[in-house]
C-alpha cells in the first residue's frame, strides 16, 4: 500500500491509492487513511456533544472497524443477520450535477428509495448557521411531501437540502439517519450522521466525514452495457481508436474562450489522427455558441453533438459507451468522475483560469490565513470550521490525485490502449460507511 503523505487539511480522509494485489488479487482499490491530528492544529474540536469518530486510523493505512458506539439499533435481527434495508429518501433539488451524485450514492448502496424533489423560496440563501433544523427556505407548495412515515436514512447534496435532511431527522425523533454530500452541505460534518465531500474541496478534517477523489457517478457497467446497446449507430463508420472529446464551458474559476475552443479540438483531433482514428465531439449545456463555432472550424471531419436545451433522448451514456478513448475539459469534476467510472482510458485537458473575483480572492485569503498562527489565524480557522466560509477548490490537486491514481493521464501523454473495470472505484467504501452509520456489518458485502 502507497504511504501517507505529509498530513495537511488536503491530507484529511481517504484518497484512492495504487492498485494493489492483496484481497484475493481483485482489482478494489484500497483506501489509504491519513491523521487526523491536522484538525487539532487547526483547533479543531472533533468530539463535540460527545460524538465519536466512526472511523480511525490504523497503522500501515485503512480504516478500523466502527466503534461500537456507532448506532446500534441497525436494521439486523437478533442474530446479527442483516434484514430488509430501510426506508431510504432521496432529497433533490434543481441541479443536476447534484442529483447524478446523490442517486450515484444510493445506487452503490444497493438499497431500494424514493425521490423527494425539492423547490425552495427565494431567500435560500441564507446561511445554513441561521437556519438549523427547518422548513424555511423550502416551496412546500411545489415540494414533494414530507411526512410520516419517516425514513430511516436520508441521503442529500448541497447548502440548500442540509436544513431540511435535519428537519427530517428532529420530526423522527433522531431516528433518521444524515448522509450529506457537497462542497457547502459536507461542510457542517458535525451536523450529520456522515458527511461526504471530495479533497480537493480543502476542507478541515473530521472523524464524520468521508473525504473521496472522486465525486459520485450513475455511470455503472450495467448502465454502459444497455447504452451500448441502444445507441449502436453513433459511430457508424467511425476508425478506431474512436476518440472522444468532452467539453464543458465556462464556470466561476475557469473560461472556454473560441480561440481556446479551436485549439482545443484541432489538437484532440491531431491525437485522434495520429492513432489512426476517428473524433467526436460531445458538448454540455455549458458550451457557448461561439466556442462550438470554432472547434467547428478547427475540427473538419470530426464528428459533432451538440448539446440541446428540451433534447427529448440525450446519447450522452452512448457516446462514453463506444467511445475506445476519452479526453475531458478539466473544469468540470462531474464530467471527469463520468470519464473515469467508464474504465476507458481519459486524459485531461485543463482550461485557463479566469482572474479570481473579489469573494474568490476572499476565500483563498482568507484560507491562506487558516494555516498561519495568531489572532488572524485562528478567525479564519473558526470561520471555515463553523461553516461561515468554505475554502477554494484546488482543481489542480483533483487533476493530480487522478493521475497520481492512474485513473486518468494529462492531455499530451502517449496513448495506450486498453481499459480498465467500469464503475465508481470509490463506491464499496461509501456503501460500508453508510452501513457502518446504520449498524449493519459490512462483511456480508465484502
Amino acid at each position: 500500500m502507497a504511504r501517507a503523505r505529509p498530513v495537511s487539511w488536503r491530507g484529511a480522509g481517504c484518497s484512492l491509492s495504487r492498485r494493489t494485489k492483496d484481497r484475493n488479487d481483485t482489482n478494489e482499490s484500497a483506501p489509504i487513511c491519513y491523521s487526523v491530528r491536522a484538525a487539532e492544529r487547526y483547533d479543531i474540536q472533533l468530539h463535540r456533544g460527545g460524538a465519536r469518530s466512526a472511523c480511525a486510523p490504523v497503522a500501515g493505512g485503512g480504516w478500523n472497524e466502527a466503534p461500537k458506539s456507532v448506532n446500534q439499533t441497525g436494521l439486523m435481527d437478533k442474530n446479527g443477520a442483516i434484514g430488509k434495508p430501510g426506508k431510504l429518501w432521496l432529497l433533490l433539488d434543481d441541479r443536476p450535477g447534484h442529483t447524478t451524485q446523490v442517486l450515484g450514492i444510493a445506487e452503490a448502496l444497493g438499497w431500494p428509495y424514493e425521490q423527494k424533489q425539492l423547490h425552495f423560496q427565494a431567500w435560500n440563501h441564507i446561511p445554513n448557521n441561521f437556519l438549523g433544523a427547518s422548513l424555511f427556505t423550502l416551496d412546500r407548495k411545489r415540494s414533494d411531501p414530507l411526512e410520516p412515515p419517516w425514513p430511516d436514512l436520508v441521503i442529500a447534496m448541497g447548502r440548500r437540502t442540509a436544513p431540511i435532511a435535519r428537519w427530517i431527522r428532529e420530526r423522527s425523533d433522531g431516528r433518521c439517519k444524515l448522509v450529506q454530500l457537497g462542497r457547502k452541505g459536507a461542510n457542517m460534518s458535525g451536523s450529520f450522521d456522515l458527511a461526504i465531500a471530495c479533497r480537493h474541496f480543502q476542507l478541515p478534517p473530521h472523524p464524520q466525514r468521508l473525504d473521496l477523489v472522486l465525486p459520485p457517478s450513475q455511470v455503472t457497467s450495467d448502465r454502459l452495457a444497455e447504452a451500448a446497446t441502444r445507441w449502436t449507430e453513433l459511430y457508424s463508420g467511425a476508425a478506431v481508436p474512436r476518440v472522444v472529446l468532452l467539453v464543458g464551458g465556462d464556470t466561476i474559476m475557469h473560461a472556454l474562450p473560441p480561440q481556446e475552443a479551436g485549439s482545443l479540438a484541432a489538437k484532440a483531433l491531431a491525437f485522434a489522427r495520429e492513432a489512426g482514428g476517428s473524433l467526436t465531439v460531445v458538448t454540455s449545456r455549458r458550451t457557448g455558441e461561439a466556442a462550438i463555432t470554432a472547434m467547428r472550424d478547427a475540427a473538419e471531419g470530426a464528428r459533432f453533438h451538440i448539446w440541446r436545451r428540451g433534447e427529448r433522448e440525450n446519447p450522452y451514456l452512448g457516446y462514453l459507451a463506444g467511445a475506445d478513448v476519452l479526453v475531458a475539459t478539466g473544469e468540470s469534476e462531474s464530467m471527469l468522475a463520468e470519464a473515469v467510472a467508464t474504465g476507458r482510458p481519459l486524459f485531461i485537458y485543463p482550461l485557463p483560469e479566469r482572474p479570481r473575483s473579489m469573494k474568490l480572492r476572499l476565500k483563498h485569503w482568507v484560507f491562506a490565513s487558516s494555516r498561519s498562527s495568531g489572532v488572524v489565524g485562528r478567525a479564519c480557522q473558526r470561520a471555515i470550521v463553523d461553516g461561515w466560509l468554505d475554502p477554494p477548490r484546488d482543481i489542480d490537486l483533483f487533476h493530480r490525485e487522478l493521475i497520481e491514481a492512474e485513473l486518468a493521464k494529462p492531455f499530451g501523454a502517449s496513448l495506450e490502449t486498453g481499459s480498465r473495470s467500469p464503475g465508481w472505484p470509490e463506491g464499496r467504501l461509501v456503501a460500508s460507511r453508510i452501513r457502518d452509520v446504520m449498524g449493519m456489518s459490512s462483511k456480508d458485502f465484502s
